[in-house]
């Protein structure tokens, strides 16, 4: 939650409560198999903020067998777009589908 590098969390403060800008988050993800190696193409939005809005939105995935794992975070700052693929270790059930904000971490609006 360090975004700032400085150990403070003066850019949340910044942004929810000095701040009026609302951000809406757009996923697009698409998983590959091949044998046991799985990768996952992430593309994600953030918009309606200006440009030193900062954020950690989390990123989740469902796994067949229900559980809900945290993969990580990813630090957007202002309108940008973070498109990444990523090799991913072997887990414990096939990947259902890919999710941000599972459990309402971030006050925003979700495409």
């Amino acid at each position: 939650m360090d975004l700032d590098g400085n150990g403070r969390l003066d850019w949340f403060f910044n942004e929810y409560v000095y701040g009026t800008d609302l951000p809406a988050y757009r996923l697009e993800s698409q998983l590959s198999q091949n044998g046991d190696a799985s990768t996952l193409q992430m593309k994600l939005t953030q918009s309606g903020v200006g440009p030193a809005f900062k954020m950690a939105v989390p990123v989740y995935m469902q796994l067949a067998d229900g559980r809900v794992m945290r993969f990580g975070a990813v630090a957007m700052i202002g309108t940008t777009t973070f498109d990444h693929t990523f090799n991913l270790p072997r887990l414990p059930s096939p990947i259902k589908k890919v999710m941000i904000n599972y459990y309402y971490d971030v006050l925003s609006i979700e495409n």
